[in-house]
């Protein structure tokens, strides 16, 4: 057993405290995680701090912390003493004061100071699982992490929850009927949106319907809920005046193709993209106007202007008359033409 000689002070070093043993003046102990100096002869309780607080037999030499990294986890109705270091979720917590845990730790939380933060990642959040400071989970697009202990409370509730890191999760075309989160993409035909907020039913595009408003009738973001993020297209065929078209979308109307600018559902020729002035559509590609090609088979040719040939009869076959109004033209092919094939650097 070693003797500690400071000066006149004199320390013997009694390794751990025991139960009903005798303690003289200046005997040491270690208890947890620190170390005690006996100031009255005594002989010890069954419990430590009954002689340490109601009996004042021991004074506090050195302090430390006690941990085991096999069993740090917190655990109901165990007896922790001062300095205890123990898990809960991704923290180190240091028992502040001495105590048997209840059933839950919440009851004793004040107990425990934190003595190092940490983050544990949990995977997507789950509205039953308990979660504590520290845990990071992902909802919609966005990762967050707990700033207390919580269950039930949706990451975008600022009381419990922090934004840890922002991004997108595609979730595809938009559905009314879907709940998104915040970072969820949508596409809503040739458009893309990333959520704001937690959301159902509400589109990511509203018509502005205020008369006085210079924008009356334009389809705006739904800025409450939605953020545009990029345009596009979703081609949809031939204009058809009954349909529903959003922004994006691209239809063929005679020989050119339009872009829509502005929701509607069509109501007959009215809505026609060539209909002038079209308030719901730009033009993206114009074709000649004057010449429509509407039967499959139909060809353009150029002389001084844009002509149409109609489709020829089956089997007929192009012929070409040089120095003609019209030098192309359907032909039967009959025995009183002779039919030459190029094949030489076009002799």
């Amino acid at each position: 057993m070693a003797d500690f000689i400071l000066g006149r002070l004199k320390f013997k070093w009694k390794g751990d405290w025991v139960t009903s043993t005798q303690y003289i003046i200046d005997d040491i102990v270690k208890y947890g995680g620190n170390t005690y100096v006996c100031i009255i002869n005594h002989t010890s309780d069954a419990l430590f701090y009954t002689d340490l607080d109601s009996n004042a037999y021991w004074s506090l030499h050195t302090e430390s912390f006690a941990y085991d990294s096999s069993n740090t986890a917190w655990q109901a109705t165990t007896a922790y003493k001062n300095n205890d270091v123990v898990r809960w979720g991704a923290n180190l917590y240091l028992c502040n004061a001495h105590h048997t845990s209840a059933a839950d730790w919440a009851t004793n939380s004040a107990k425990f100071t934190l003595f190092v933060p940490g983050l544990e990642f949990e995977d997507s959040y789950d509205n039953t699982t308990q979660y504590q400071l520290g845990d990071v989970v992902t909802y919609g697009g966005y990762t967050y992490t707990a700033k207390q202990d919580t269950v039930g409370n949706l990451p975008t509730h600022t009381t419990y929850w922090d934004v840890l890191t922002t991004g997108f999760k595609v979730r595809g075309e938009y559905n009314a009927g879907t709940a998104y989160n915040p970072g969820n993409v949508v596409t809503r035909n040739g458009y893309v949106y990333v959520a704001l907020v937690d959301t159902t039913g509400n589109s990511p595009t509203i018509q502005d319907t205020d008369p006085q408003s210079q924008t009356y009738n334009e389809t705006i973001t739904n800025s409450t809920y939605w953020e545009l993020i990029n345009t596009g297209f979703k081609f949809q065929g031939d204009w058809s005046g009954a349909a529903t078209y959003y922004l994006g979308d691209v239809t063929k109307e005679g020989n050119s193709s339009y872009i829509c600018v502005d929701e509607h559902t069509g109501d007959g020729s009215s809505t026609s993209p060539t209909k002038p002035p079209s308030a719901y559509w730009d033009t993206l590609a114009a074709g000649d106007t004057t010449i429509v090609m509407n039967t499959p088979g139909d060809i353009m040719i150029r002389t001084s202007t844009n002509q149409k040939l109609n489709v020829g009869a089956k089997g007929w076959k192009l012929r070409a008359d040089e120095g003609q109004n019209f030098p192309i033209h359907w032909d039967p092919d009959d025995e009183s033409y002779t039919w030459y094939v190029d094949y030489h650097k076009g002799s």
